[in-house]
């Protein structure tokens, strides 16, 4: 499967505008990147498209967070690798449903690298949980 990272579908989740956009650019090149401000726009991307990725901020300005937001997720659509966004200076201490948690800023770098292994990993993850009769 060759070209796998032109063809990543990486969904972002943010109400800051700028920084969805920002991402949007700079990933823009090496995947099919999509951006939605809310919750809902997200159900709603996921339900009309396959993603690979979901990047989600912790903080969004709604009442759903965005643990909740990969809570459901990991329910509804568990081979979608999730990535946690938090602006805040100390890591993310308590269990969420992220397969990894990125700082902003983000290094963009990181993020490509942790893009290029990490929807395999899900993926995996999810085939040996089914494997194992648990949901998935």
């Amino acid at each position: 499967m060759g070209g796998t990272e032109a063809t990543l579908r990486v969904l972002v989740v943010d109400d800051d505008e700028a920084f969805r956009d920002s991402l949007v650019l700079a990933l823009r090149d090496t995947t099919r990147v999509s951006a939605v401000a809310t919750p809902t726009e997200a159900v709603w991307a996921l339900s009309q498209e396959r993603y690979d990725v979901l990047i989600c901020d912790l903080r969004l300005a709604t009442v759903t967070s965005g643990d909740d937001v990969l809570e459901m997720v990991r329910t509804e659509w568990p081979r979608v690798a999730r990535i946690l966004v938090t602006g805040g200076a100390r890591a993310h201490d308590q269990p969420h449903p992220a397969h990894a948690v990125l700082h902003k800023p983000l290094d963009l770098v990181a993020l490509r690298e942790l893009l290029s292994w990490l929807p395999a990993a899900a993926a995996a993850e999810t085939a040996v949980s089914n494997d194992n009769g648990q949901a998935g």
